[in-house]
C-alpha cells in the first residue's frame, strides 16, 4: 500500500475516533446527572411503603455540606436553622441556572437545643464548623443482636465528600477525616459492609418518615420514604440485592426523619420548562443541608 495513502487512512481513523469521543463527551455533559425511580419497601407487616429514590454517580456530582452560616446572615431563617423548603429560594439565587441546570437539596444532620447548632461533625468546604461527637454506646458481648455487641459512637455514621468521591463511614474516635472536603455526622448507620446494622427488636418502636443515603458500588442513592417505616425494615430493604427488589447498599446512613425528612430536586433550570420535585415534608429546620450539583471537569461549579 502507498505510504501516503496509508497515512491518510490512519489520520482519517484518528479523526473519526476524535469526533466520536467529542460526541460522547458532549452527550455526557448534557445527560441528566440525577435519575428518579420509585420502589416498594416491605414494612414488616403485610403492606409496603413507597420509597422515592434519586440516584447519581459521585464521578459526575459535587456534594456540599452547608450550615446556615453559609447563607446570607441577614436571613431570619438562617438564625433558626434551615429546612429544605425554606432553603430553596436562597439556593436558587446562590447556584444560578447559568451555573448548573440541576440541583438536589437534602435535609440532613441533627441539632442540639437550637436548630441551627449541629450535633456532631460538620465540615463545609474544608472548614470545620462542628467537631466529631464522641459519645460512646458500650456494646454488650452477650447481646443477641450482633450490632449491639460492639462499642459504637451514638452518632454512628459519617458522610465524607471529596471531588468526584463520596463515602459513608462508620463513625469512630479514630476516623481519618483528612480526605473529607465536606463531611456530616449523623445516625444511625443503617447498612455496614452490605449487612443491616439495625437490630430486629428496634422495630418495636414507632415508625417515622425517613431520608437516607445509600452507597451501592459506584452509585449513590438518596432515599425518601413516602410513609413512616421502621429503621430495621428500611435497613433490610436497603441491603437487599437489586435483583431481589432492593438497592444492594454496601453502606447506608440515616440523614433525617419525621417532619424534617425531605428533599427537593430542581432540573431543567434555565429552560422554558424547569422542573421541581418535592419529596417528604422537609419543613422542620436543621443545622445543615446537603447540596448536590453536576461537576465540571475543571472542578467545582458555583460557590
Amino acid at each position: 500500500m502507498n505510504a501516503r495513502l496509508c497515512w491518510s487512512i490512519v489520520a482519517l481513523g484518528a479523526c473519526i475516533a476524535t469526533a466520536v469521543a467529542a460526541t460522547r463527551a458532549d452527550r455526557s455533559s448534557t445527560d441528566p446527572v440525577f435519575a428518579v425511580r420509585q420502589f416498594k419497601a416491605p414494612d414488616g407487616a403485610s403492606a409496603t411503603v413507597q420509597v422515592d429514590v434519586i440516584s447519581f454517580s459521585p464521578a459526575r456530582a459535587d456534594l456540599l455540606v452547608m450550615p446556615p452560616a453559609a447563607f446570607d446572615t441577614g436571613m431570619a431563617q438562617a438564625a433558626r436553622g434551615l429546612s429544605v423548603r425554606a432553603s430553596v429560594a436562597p439556593l436558587e439565587q446562590r447556584f444560578t441556572p447559568a451555573q448548573t441546570s440541576e440541583l438536589l437539596i437534602v435535609n440532613g444532620g441533627f441539632s442540639g437545643s437550637r436548630t441551627n447548632v449541629p450535633v456532631g461533625l460538620l465540615i463545609s468546604s474544608g472548614r470545620m464548623a462542628s467537631t466529631l461527637d464522641q459519645q460512646l454506646r458500650r456494646g454488650n458481648p452477650d447481646d443477641r443482636c450482633a450490632a449491639r455487641r460492639v462499642d459504637r459512637l451514638r452518632y454512628s455514621a459519617v458522610l465524607c465528600a471529596a471531588p468526584g468521591k463520596l463515602r459513608i463511614l462508620a463513625a469512630s474516635r479514630e476516623i481519618n477525616l483528612e480526605s473529607c472536603r465536606d463531611a456530616l455526622q449523623s445516625a444511625p448507620i443503617l447498612v455496614e459492609d452490605g449487612k443491616p446494622a439495625i437490630c430486629p427488636d428496634e422495630a418495636d418502636g414507632p415508625a417515622y418518615l425517613r431520608t437516607a443515603l445509600c452507597q451501592a458500588d459506584d452509585t449513590m442513592h438518596l432515599v425518601v420514604t413516602a410513609a413512616p417505616i421502621h429503621l430495621f425494615h428500611l435497613a433490610e430493604w436497603l441491603a437487599t440485592p437489586a435483583t431481589n427488589g432492593g438497592l444492594g447498599c454496601r453502606q447506608a446512613m440515616n440523614l433525617s426523619g419525621d417532619t424534617s425528612s425531605g428533599a427537593v430536586l430542581l432540573t431543567a433550570r434555565g429552560s422554558p420548562n424547569p422542573q421541581r420535585l418535592n419529596l417528604g415534608p422537609g419543613n422542620f429546620p436543621l443545622p445543615s443541608l446537603i447540596v448536590v450539583q453536576p461537576r465540571r471537569e475543571s472542578g467545582r461549579t458555583a460557590r
